[in-house]
């Protein structure tokens, strides 16, 4: 007999369980129930295991929801910061930094819509986080915008703040309707948008 099979021994776990794989089916399993009504039990049958083998890995659902929510913000805000720092014209930062929200929504599916939608159930700590995640990369989207409008690629009566608001808007509703498996990629859904948002800003309308 195998020294490990012996009588009385803990089962052992049926394979090592990649955090992702954790995170991702909690935010499945979120975004279906909604955090408040989902459960650890859910969770771990969403993976297929029972509810003591996850504690092996989690310690709270709220840990779950905190990783899930502050990761696609992290990432929104490196991918704003290779857009910002292109060696290219402002209208061509715009348009990569909208595909690049996209690239995230997709790479963090469905995360990034958990983070938009559930923030408001972690702690105060962790809450102030995750809002100062979210106004750094709103404060940069707002940054980039006043650069078109000082370059004069931008409409200068443009209200800085509203437009911010508007892009993102647009931007994160996708995550709403957003499928990986769906006919359009990110990249082609992101060059779209980009197109009908430059539209109603450029100082030239033609452009």
């Amino acid at each position: 007999m195998n020294r490990h099979q012996h009588s009385g021994a803990p089962p052992v776990p049926r394979r090592a369980r990649d955090r992702s794989e954790i995170l991702d089916a909690a935010a499945r399993v979120f975004r279906r129930r909604g955090y408040g009504a989902a459960t650890v039990e859910d969770i771990a049958g969403e993976l297929g295991i029972g509810k003591g083998s996850l504690y092996h890995y989690i310690r709270s659902k709220q840990e779950l929801l905190y990783e899930i929510a502050v990761e696609p913000l992290r990432a929104a805000n490196r991918a704003i910061d290779e857009a910002c720092g292109l060696d290219a014209p402002v209208e061509q930062r715009i348009r990569q930094a909208i595909v690049s929200h996209l690239e995230v929504i997709h790479e963090q599916y469905p995360r990034l819509s958990i983070s938009l939608l559930e923030r408001l159930e972690l702690p105060p700590e962790q809450l102030r986080e995750i809002k100062g995640l979210h106004n750094s990369y709103q404060q940069k989207w707002t940054d980039l915008i006043a650069r078109g409008v000082a370059d004069g690629l931008l409409r200068a009566e443009i209200d800085l703040g509203l437009t911010t608001l508007g892009i993102l808007g647009m931007l994160n509703w996708a995550t709403q309707w957003y499928r990986p498996e769906g006919r359009v990629s990110p990249a082609e859904i992101g060059s779209e948008f980009a197109t009908l948002a430059l539209r109603g800003l450029l100082a030239d309308a033609s452009g």
